[in-house]
């Protein structure tokens, strides 16, 4: 009686949690959530923590830079207008990136005068010290 009555307890057991990582796997996978708003963070937490820096810098490749300046830039002015500004060019001077959108030559005045974006990301921290669309 008594293995009968485990038996079935653990046979039930089982069938519950296959049951619910089932729906908890195709949940995940349907539904990954980016990130959540938390209004009880705050830059209070660890200001007494020395923060870690990479000894070459936050945005250290050439690659780095033109992905945050496009993913800016494409908030800020749109799909349409950036990608007709590729590709990128992009040089490393002083410790700062330049990114600058690329102007068609050609016939297409329309897009010749779209205008071309230049963006300038400090290698060392990431910050944006200039970010501007030409008309």
């Amino acid at each position: 009686m008594y293995r009968t009555y485990f038996f079935a307890l653990m046979l039930f057991a089982m069938s519950c949690t296959n049951s619910t990582s089932k729906v908890g796997e195709d949940q995940q996978s349907s539904q990954q959530i980016e990130y959540v708003m938390n209004d009880s963070l705050s830059t209070d937490f660890y200001t007494d923590m020395k923060s870690y820096v990479p000894a070459e810098g936050f945005i250290p490749t050439a690659d780095i830079a033109v992905k945050i300046a496009e993913c800016v830039l494409l908030e800020i002015y749109g799909k349409e207008s950036i990608e007709k500004e590729k590709p990128f060019s992009v040089n490393l001077v002083n410790g700062i990136w330049v990114i600058e959108g690329h102007i068609p030559n050609g016939n297409d005045s329309a897009l010749t005068f779209c205008g071309q974006s230049y963006v300038e990301i400090r290698k060392s921290n990431g910050e944006i010290i200039k970010l501007l669309h030409t008309k």
